[in-house]
């Protein structure tokens, strides 16, 4: 048997809490949980991933958001939304944030819609959400989901937050005066032709309506908002606490 000196466990020691105070490591500190909706016609059962603050007290309340992912909302998908806007920044913040799987033929925001009441009670059960209400938002996708669901839940949402994102639905454009009592918060690349687009009347139509709204255009092309990503994490979280 090989013994392992005392001065290497100090040194292994050291590198474990230098892992844990710059957040490597931490996507393992991530959980995944299980919801089934039994309130159509048949079980739907979702999917979700759970970021914790670290160290994680479950007796303790924290500000929690319900994030969606974009493209097709699969595992792939939650996983890279984690990785470039959620994760770290909530870790260090002291957030709880869910991120949902969509399940086949149930995108968020369509037919997932109807999932996403029960699911919302589902995880005020199971954890102490400060407050009673999470924070709405997504990216693409996620964002045109983030935006559907919020009008149809707006007493169980505290913001809602698109990067991007808008009313996918003409009908729920028509609906926008729902939010007079939430923060939304709208951001967009500069070169992204449609989406800005449609943001830009979004925002003009909220500001009408009186609803506390912040729209920032980043000077940027493509459709993924890198400056919200990584490192910049912090300006998404700093408009969830504006």
């Amino acid at each position: 048997m090989t013994v392992v000196p005392i001065r290497d466990f100090t040194r292994i020691f050291a590198v474990a809490a230098v892992a844990l105070c710059f957040g490597i490591g931490n996507a393992s500190a991530d959980k995944v949980g299980l919801f089934t909706s039994k309130s159509g016609k048949k079980p739907v059962k979702v999917k979700y991933t759970i970021v914790t603050p670290f160290p994680f007290n479950k007796k303790k309340e924290y500000a929690a958001v319900l994030a969606f992912p974009g493209g097709k909302q699969n595992a792939k998908a939650v996983k890279a939304v984690i990785k470039d806007y959620w994760g770290a920044e909530a870790r260090k913040r002291g957030y709880l944030v869910f991120v949902p799987e969509a399940p086949k033929g149930y995108l968020f925001y369509r037919r997932g819609v109807f999932l996403i009441p029960d699911f919302i009670a589902h995880l005020q059960k199971k954890y102490k959400v400060k407050g009673g209400k999470v924070h709405m938002a997504g990216g693409s996708n996620g964002g045109l989901s983030a935006f559907r669901i919020a009008l149809k839940n707006r007493k169980r949402i505290q913001s809602l937050t698109v990067f991007p994102g808008f009313p996918f639905f003409t009908r729920d454009f028509l609906r926008l005066t729902r939010l007079k009592k939430i923060k939304v918060n709208m951001f967009v690349n500069g070169g992204d032709g449609r989406w800005k687009e449609m943001m830009d009347l979004t925002h003009e139509r909220l500001k009408k309506l009186g609803v506390n709204v912040r729209y920032k255009v980043f000077k940027a092309e493509g459709h993924k908002v890198k400056g919200l990503a990584g490192a910049n994490s912090k300006v998404l979280f700093d408009a969830l606490e504006r």
